[in-house]
C-alpha cells in the first residue's frame, strides 16, 4: 500500500516483485487513506518478521526496452498504452526534450482507472475503460508513463481483469522523449 491517490508506488512494487518472479503480491485497494477511513488498526511499532531467502527469477516478458518498443512500431506486435495525463500525451505539457507520445500509443491515463476516493474502478468499469480504448486481453500490452511508475497502475488494473500479456516499458517517456533518434507524435 501507499498514500498515492492512484496507488502507483504500491503497484510499482507489485510489478517489480512480479518481474523478479514473486507471485504472492497484493495491493491494498484505496491504499493508506482507505485503511484509515475504515478505522482499521494501525501501529508505529516495528513489525516482527522472520528471515527468509528470496531467489529472483527474472521474467523478461514483464519488461520492454526502447529497442523492443521501436521494433514493435514496425511489426505492430505490441499495443502501447500511455498512462500519463492528457496534456502530456497530447504534447501540450512537455517533460523532456520532446513532448507527445510514442506513435500509435493509445491513451489510458492512470486517473481513468480510479474513483475519486482512490479506489480502483469496479471490474466492469475497468473493462469498459480498457475496451473503449482498444485494450483487449488477447493483445500484448506494453504500458509506459514518464518513468515506469504510473504505468504499473494501468498494468495492475488490467491484471485484475485477467489480462496476462502485460509489460512495462520502464524507460518510458523519460528515455523516449529525450532521444532525437526515436519517433513521437503530437495530438490536437
Amino acid at each position: 500500500y501507499d498514500n498515492h491517490p492512484a496507488s502507483q508506488f504500491a503497484t510499482r512494487l507489485w510489478w517489480v516483485l512480479k518481474y523478479y518472479g514473486h507471485d504472492s503480491v497484493r495491493v491494498l485497494d484505496g491504499g493508506w487513506q482507505e485503511w484509515l477511513s475504515e478505522g482499521l488498526p494501525t501501529s508505529s511499532a516495528p513489525p516482527t518478521t522472520t528471515t527468509a531467502i528470496f531467489t529472483p527469477h527474472v521474467r523478461a516478458q514483464w519488461r520492454r526496452t526502447a529497442a523492443e518498443v521501436l521494433q514493435s512500431l514496425e511489426t505492430r506486435t505490441m499495443l502501447l498504452v500511455d498512462a500519463r495525463d492528457e496534456g502530456q500525451y497530447a504534447g501540450r505539457i512537455r517533460r523532456g526534450l520532446h513532448g507527445g507520445h510514442i506513435p500509435g500509443a493509445v491513451h489510458l491515463p492512470r486517473e481513468a482507472l480510479f474513483t475519486e476516493d482512490g479506489r480502483f474502478l469496479t471490474p466492469s468499469d475497468l473493462e469498459s475503460a480498457a475496451i473503449h480504448r482498444g485494450v483487449t486481453p488477447e493483445k500484448q500490452i506494453v504500458a509506459y508513463c514518464n518513468g515506469g511508475v504510473a504505468a504499473t497502475s494501468a498494468l495492475f488494473a488490467l491484471s485484475m481483469l485477467g489480462y496476462e500479456n502485460l509489460a512495462n516499458y520502464d524507460g518510458s517517456w523519460n528515455e523516449w522523449g529525450n532521444r532525437d533518434d526515436l519517433p513521437f507524435e503530437l495530438s490536437t
